[in-house]
């Protein structure tokens, strides 16, 4: 028994709706629509054309007042922005010194050039002693100037005569005036040991360790110092540079610099004094 072959054309045209129907639901609940290259474009253009997802960074300028910002930090917005210097903020211009008032000249700065005759070999100038010859004209051969003993505090006179132990200063002096550079020689920088009269100190051991006990005594009034007995007894290396900065000032002598010049200068200064007609050129 044979029977009839059957139709299965209607069972695809079912199966073919039944996926139509199915995709057509998906598209049409969907929100995209297929790639079409005619109305999207390419991959490169869509690349190109795509806008930048960062917002474009934009900086102020801190000289219009909207922001303070260092220098350091305004260069280092600007090149991490745009790539490239900006020109730097105006320079700040410091501020204008004001002028000091002209001061009144004060009674230090007037002090009288003349003076009371501290000695009688002294002038009435400030550090201003008499000549050779003026002594000589008012029969002054010897003069005096006191020292203390620091160690038996005593203080007494000592004398010394003009002529001769200016001839002794006055001729190492002259004789070495090319070897001083401008500066005091050991000899006159550290003075003489003096043997105390009373006590008898600065003797053996004492002047062998060079222990000075026995210095001149100090003035009260730096126009009261004692030039020529210290010139004399080559005893100015006692002075302070305080004291020797009064003598150039005085005596209108270059008073800046280290001791030993200022001392060289008022040794060679008092040798003219005593003697304006000498080998004491430098």
């Amino acid at each position: 028994m044979s029977f009839p072959p059957q139709n299965n054309h209607h069972d695809d045209n079912e199966s073919n709706l039944d996926l139509t129907l199915s995709l057509g639901g998906i598209f049409a609940n969907s929100n995209t629509e297929p790639y079409n290259p005619s109305v999207h474009g390419t991959k490169t253009d869509r690349t190109e054309t795509c806008p930048k997802s960062a917002p474009e960074l934009t900086v102020q300028e801190p000289w219009l007042g909207q922001f303070q910002w260092s220098p350091r930090q305004w260069e280092a917005s600007t090149s991490t922005a745009t790539g490239s210097s900006s020109p730097p903020p105006p320079a700040v211009l410091p501020a204008r010194k004001k002028k000091r008032k002209a001061t009144a000249p004060t009674e230090k700065d007037n002090k009288d050039p003349i003076i009371p005759r501290p000695y009688p070999w002294a002038t009435n100038r400030r550090a201003m002693v008499l000549s050779l010859r003026e002594l000589e004209e008012r029969g002054m051969e010897t003069i005096t100037g006191q020292v203390r003993c620091n160690k038996c505090n005593v203080v007494y006179e000592l004398e010394y005569n003009v002529k001769e132990k200016f001839r002794e200063v006055a001729e190492f002096l002259a004789g070495n005036l090319d070897l001083f550079h401008d500066r005091a020689v050991d000899k006159w920088f550290i003075p003489p040991v003096l043997t105390c009269k009373y006590c008898g100190a600065n003797t053996g051991e004492e002047r062998e360790n060079n222990v000075v006990f026995v210095r001149p005594v100090e003035a009260t009034k730096k126009r009261s110092i004692n030039w020529l007995f210290l010139l004399l007894g080559r005893l100015l290396g006692f002075c302070h540079l305080k004291e020797l900065k009064y003598y150039c000032k005085h005596t209108s002598c270059h008073r800046t610099g280290a001791k030993n010049r200022l001392l060289y200068l008022t040794y060679l200064g008092l040798c003219r004094q005593l003697d304006p007609e000498g080998p004491f050129d430098d």
